[in-house]
């Protein structure tokens, strides 16, 4: 990324989370410049793509100020997910709104669907929703959307909703997962997931599978690999799940219910096989993993502050009509390090 588009980015951030008041004034070009140790060509650029975006203006001899936008009165965004637990994305998302005037409150999807959409606008700037089921609420999103109250989708890129989204890498997470375990000589690897994804081929699920299978080293195919995945969803059992993997010699798993998984084949006498290696995916209902296992998790801040200005980019312009689909990395994490 060039520099002028790193001070930019910064600054624009800045003054969507209200760090800059509205009409106040931005640093110099001098003051930008020896800040970002860059030219002070370099920092006129930067603001003059602000005043593009229609964040600042300038005045001739004076300087360049933020451009009072209309903001809901009461500084809550709301954060809808499946679970109310504690988890990564609320502790991200609370981080990247820290030191401004924003906060976040979180409510189940149950408790969402209950509320008015003149509940929502009154009490919330904006919505940001973990998406799970699309097919449930896609009614009640594309309702939100048309009444322009702003709207963020989580963890899917919804094609039928025209709002922005951002997602972690469910694709190259798959591809990495694969990877790793085949950097350990693994070279019998299968899904498991209780997702039948298969059957419409869409979601998360469905996009690290396709990772995998895009990984994987020949002779093995994306047709033994999904008679695989369907097979071992059915196992009922621990016993069943080892025969299966001894049958196949399949000696390592890519899966979302690594905790699951062994607890299952700890309950085996200890003459059963050598225990399978893990690689699992870091969810909503799944953070807490097996000590032996690696897990593919999201890229929290980069995707926290990605989101958070995503919304305040809609709340503090919401004449500026924007779709974008984000997508940001995901990381392998191992028992002693993070990659």
């Amino acid at each position: 990324m060039a520099k002028y588009q790193t001070i930019y980015r910064h600054l624009r951030l800045a003054i969507l989370q209200g760090k800059y008041a509205a009409n106040g004034s931005l640093p110099s070009e001098t003051a930008i410049a020896i800040k970002y140790g860059v030219s002070r060509i370099t920092a006129k650029r930067a603001l003059n793509d602000l005043v593009e975006a229609e964040l600042v203006y300038r005045i001739q001899g004076k300087g360049t100020f933020v451009t009072a936008h209309q903001k809901t009165p009461p500084n809550q965004i709301l954060l809808v997910m499946p679970t109310l637990a504690n988890n990564q994305y609320q502790q991200a998302l609370r981080a990247a709104l820290n030191g401004t005037s924003w906060h976040l409150q979180v409510m189940s999807t149950t408790d969402f669907f209950n509320l008015t959409l003149t509940q929502l606008t009154d009490q919330f700037a904006g919505v940001l929703y973990y998406l799970d089921d699309l097919t449930t609420v896609l009614p009640h999103l594309m309702t939100l959307a048309a009444n322009q109250l702003p709207l963020v989708v989580l963890n899917q890129h919804p094609a039928a909703l025209a709002v922005p989204s951002v997602i972690s890498d469910h694709v190259a997470g798959g591809q990495r997962a694969c990877q790793y375990l085949q950097h350990l000589q693994h070279h019998r690897i299968a899904f498991l997931t209780h997702t039948a994804f298969w059957q419409t081929f869409t979601g998360p699920t469905s996009e690290r599978f396709m990772g995998y299978v895009a990984a994987l080293a020949q002779p093995q195919t994306a047709e033994v690999s999904l008679r695989w995945a369907q097979d071992l969803q059915a196992c009922q059992d621990g016993d069943q799940l080892q025969t299966y993997l001894n049958q196949h010699q399949i000696t390592a798993l890519i899966t979302e219910e690594s905790d699951i998984i062994c607890q299952q084949l700890r309950l085996l006498p200890s003459s059963s096989q050598p225990p399978v290696k893990l690689v699992d995916f870091e969810t909503l209902t799944a953070t807490h993993h097996d000590a032996t296992s690696a897990t593919i998790v999201p890229d929290y801040p980069a995707l926290s502050r990605q989101v958070i200005e995503a919304l305040l980019t809609q709340i503090n312009n919401p004449h500026r009509q924007r779709f974008e689909r984000t997508t940001v990395a995901a990381k392998l994490k191992t028992a002693t390090a993070a990659h």
